[in-house]
């Protein structure tokens, strides 16, 4: 009985394995049957694509989606998938993008107390009750302002916004504050928002006021707004009066206006009660100020 080594035992087993895999039928062979949908060629080369990908256009038609090209080709010049221009889109180029705010939608809310409120729809879920704060508020200025003055202020219209925003897409500006547009020209050239606004009182936040109203007694906020109107209305050559333009130099050179209480101290980020009086910084606000104050 002869003897087998292990390697002469180990070759003889291949030989076997093999010649039994090649006689056999193909059970082991790739499967024949034909994919309801077509497999992807793959890229006929490693070149840079030139010009538009019109096979990635055609297989959008088609509901499919190419390969994407080797990393060491792909770019955003050269290869840029549908799927990932859509969900992350690219600044083409450097001129930015303003914010259209001339397609803002406001209800036009007429006050028992005769003045006319532009009311955003958000307005109405997110702060519904500012419209009777509003009411409040006018009611008491129609009482402490002259009777000659009341249909000015019936007829200025006020603008109430749930929030704003303004400048460019990607980096916007957000006010929050309540002002009075003396002109169009901001209106037009910055916020990029319709004339009709000039001359009337605009509330950018109406959560805002809600809270800032309790600064000033209730109706302090709104007639500080309705003074800036009387200012420019009113008064003899309106925002160039030589009176109040006299006062408002008088003030900034004795320095009483440095340092004065404030009735915004409460959450600021500086724990003082202190600082100085912001109106005195500009005239129509000086004005308004001591208006108010009367």
């Amino acid at each position: 009985m002869a003897v087998i080594g292990h390697t002469e035992a180990r070759a003889t087993s291949a030989s076997m394995t093999a010649t039994a895999l090649s006689s056999a039928p193909s059970a082991l062979a790739a499967p024949t049957a034909t994919l309801p949908f077509p497999l992807p060629l793959p890229p006929p080369s490693c070149e840079r694509p030139r010009g538009r990908l019109r096979s990635a256009d055609a297989d959008f038609r088609t509901g499919t989606y190419p390969s994407p090209p080797p990393s060491s080709v792909s770019s955003a010049q050269s290869f840029r998938s549908l799927q990932s221009s859509r969900s992350h889109p690219v600044r083409m180029n450097s001129r930015p993008v303003f914010i259209d705010n001339t397609t803002r939608v406001y209800i036009p809310v007429h006050l028992p107390c005769g003045v006319e409120v532009r009311c955003c729809p958000d307005v109405f879920k997110s702060a519904p009750l500012v419209l009777r704060s509003l009411q409040i508020d006018l009611s008491q200025c129609l009482k402490v302002l002259p009777w000659s003055v009341h249909h000015l202020i019936r007829r200025t219209r006020i603008w109430l916004n749930n929030s704003y925003v303004y400048g460019d897409l990607h980096n916007p500006n957000m006010l929050r504050h309540t002002t009075t547009h003396h002109d169009e020209t901001w209106l037009v050239e910055c916020a990029h928002d319709i004339p009709e606004k000039a001359c009337d009182v605009e509330i950018y936040n109406c959560m805002d006021y809600e809270q800032t109203r309790l600064h000033w007694n209730g109706c302090g906020l709104i007639l500080h707004e309705l003074c800036h109107v009387l200012h420019q209305h009113v008064l003899e050559d309106g925002l160039d009066n030589e009176s109040v333009m006299a006062a408002f130099d008088t003030a900034k050179k004795s320095g009483l206006y440095n340092q004065c209480l404030r009735r915004d101290w409460a959450g600021q980020a500086e724990d003082t009660d202190t600082g100085k009086f912001r109106p005195i910084l500009l005239l129509q606000c000086f004005f308004a100020s001591q208006a108010r104050s009367l």
